[in-house]
């Protein structure tokens, strides 16, 4: 009886430590932020959109990590943001007290772009969460003979281009060999204002990998008079936004086909990207994640947010690190492909 009672005795002293084990990693983390200065880098310059994300997460993350660090916000703009990536993933310290916002294009840049010199595995930074959602589209002319998607498949579209490697010259390249459309496209735009212009005066019939919020701000005319339409989503979930557009992954059925597409279309899902370096510690990437939830669910910074004519359409450190592990476990044949259609103008 008494060994019983000793070895009953011995197990929930085991028991007891396992769980005051299991507690003691978020006390750690909580207590190395007490006192601490956390730098919030952005990889753009003062003034923009990433700027504004970077500064609003500054000012409220504090109220949300345990022991209330300073979070500083710092500017290190250059080559789109590529050069915090390579600082974040090579020199910061990997201890959690220094992240920052990039651009989400860069996890295919690093898959795609062999000729960089920035080299970096994307895979292996460790994902805070993203502040919003790019929903590109297509939109069309109300003279255009195709007005659908399904009658693109059948009657020639014609669309413009500003090179393979954007959204406006890779989009009609991927449908025209995913699903068979008849996209002509017609290269040597600057971007979204000429091909504006260029679909008033009749030259071109509709615009397809636009930003469909930013077209709706800038032209808000066209779709009040139904001078134009919003005829695709290019996403991978449908925005209810846009109830009659019909999703670009609806047109696709082989599954190598998808995984395909999906290659090109995780990057906008994942807009406004927070990232810390890789490798750092477990219960302090936790903590990071909670309290980055919790200020885009806090109504003060959303009140913030609107007023700064900024959207928070937020993706959690957990779903962004889901995707990645998807994208890169695209098979190399697949990534030969898509190297070389991004090369192809």
């Amino acid at each position: 009886m008494v060994r019983l009672m000793a070895a009953r005795v011995g197990y929930v002293a085991v028991g007891l430590v396992a769980t005051l084990a299991a507690n003691a990693a978020p006390s750690r983390a909580d207590e190395f932020y007490r006192g601490k200065q956390v730098s919030v880098y952005i990889g753009y310059g003062p003034g923009g959109t990433y700027d504004t994300y970077g500064r609003l997460l500054a000012h409220y993350m504090s109220r949300y990590v345990p022991g209330n660090p300073t979070f500083v916000p710092r500017n290190m703009p250059g080559a789109g943001s590529k050069l915090l990536a390579s600082y974040l993933y090579s020199a910061a310290p990997k201890d959690g007290r220094e992240f920052g916002v990039i651009w989400s294009g860069l996890i295919l840049d690093s898959l795609l772009d062999e000729s960089r010199s920035e080299k970096f595995d994307a895979s292996r930074f460790s994902w805070i969460g993203s502040m919003n959602k790019s929903t590109r589209g297509g939109v069309v002319w109300h003279t255009a003979p195709a007005q659908s998607l399904e009658d693109a498949l059948h009657k020639t579209m014609v669309v413009g281009s500003t090179g393979a490697r954007s959204g406006l010259g890779l989009y009609p390249l991927l449908l025209n060999r995913l699903i068979g459309a008849k996209f002509k496209i017609v290269g040597g735009y600057k971007g979204s204002t000429d091909m504006s212009l260029a679909m008033e005066r009749g030259e071109l019939d509709a615009i397809v990998g636009i930003d469909i919020a930013n077209i709706l701000n800038v032209k808000p005319d066209w779709f009040a008079a139904m001078k134009a339409k919003v005829f695709l989503q290019l996403s991978l979930q449908k925005d209810p936004q846009f109830p009659h557009a019909p999703l670009v992954m609806d047109f696709i059925s082989k599954a190598e086909d998808r995984q395909f597409m999906k290659l090109f279309l995780a990057a906008d899902d994942l807009s406004y990207l927070f990232i810390a370096p890789p490798s750092i510690p477990a219960d302090r990437l936790r903590v990071l994640r909670e309290a980055f939830v919790a200020v885009t669910k806090d109504p003060a910074f959303l009140v913030e947010a609107k007023k700064r004519n900024v959207e928070v359409k937020p993706t959690s450190g957990e779903a962004i690190a889901s995707l990645v592990s998807d994208i890169y476990s695209t098979p190399a044949s697949l990534l030969a492909q898509a190297r070389a259609l991004v090369n192809k103008q």
